[in-house]
């Protein structure tokens, strides 16, 4: 039976390191067609989780087992594509001011999206320490020549994220689709006592019903699990 689980993986990365660059490939296409000086980004997201034998659900699912943390739903891996999240951005009305915060931020590419295409501070955490390592030496690349990235307001840190301080977000992303109820409960309760008034949460799958939230909009979109919708709310009351 080992040997069978063996085969079946060894198939699985085969056919998924087949398939990741044709469809990156259109996806690239897609999000350059309106943001073109977002290449040197794609193109260092490419070469490190892409066009490489292990992509990021690999390195994910790695990790946690190296850290016995594969019986714990919160941290199964699941990505918003950059094109689908550029859906969702347009209904926010970003300001310069604005501050994003991702808790459980994977790869960190939508930090990398909001810092460069909108100006405004990203926030990354995340459990998964080889994702803010390679998101940190990412940033340090591209800062150099021959793209000199402007990046001084793209922070990541590999924390819990009920230790870090949601106090100056205006914009926060939980892609919690996997997270356990109660987990995603008590992340909803954190943004509410902390985060200001106005504060946009924008959630995927699950409705809120914490009072401090009201519904502002909501967008379809397809993700790696396969269609949903970001339910975008607001922050109207102290939590």
């Amino acid at each position: 039976m080992p040997s069978l689980h063996r085969l079946i993986g060894a198939c699985y990365r085969k056919t998924d390191a087949l398939l990741r660059p044709v469809l990156f490939r259109r996806e690239k296409s897609l999000v350059l067609r309106r943001y073109p000086a977002l290449k040197p980004v794609m193109e260092a997201f490419e070469a490190r989780y892409v066009r490489v034998e292990y992509g990021a659900h690999d390195l994910s699912l790695m990790e946690r087992i190296q850290r016995q943390m594969t019986d714990k739903d919160e941290f199964v891996y699941g990505t918003t594509p950059w094109h689908t999240f550029l859906k969702i951005a347009d209904a926010l009305n970003v300001q310069p001011e604005d501050v994003f915060i991702e808790p459980g931020c994977g790869t960190g590419h939508l930090c990398f999206l909001m810092n460069q295409i909108y100006g405004v501070e990203a926030i990354g955490i995340e459990t998964i320490a080889n994702f803010i390592q390679t998101a940190k030496t990412l940033q340090k690349e591209l800062a150099e020549a021959p793209h000199h990235l402007l990046s001084d307001k793209l922070r990541f840190y590999n924390l819990d994220f009920f230790t870090s301080d949601f106090s100056r977000g205006t914009i926060f992303y939980v892609a919690g689709t996997c997270f356990p109820d109660d987990y995603r409960e008590r992340l909803y309760q954190k943004i509410a006592r902390e985060a200001p008034e106005g504060a946009r949460l924008i959630t995927l799958t699950h409705a809120i019903e914490h009072p401090a939230f009201a519904l502002h909009d909501q967008v379809a979109g397809v993700f790696s699990w396969g269609r949903d919708k970001a339910l975008i709310y607001t922050k109207h009351k102290k939590g």
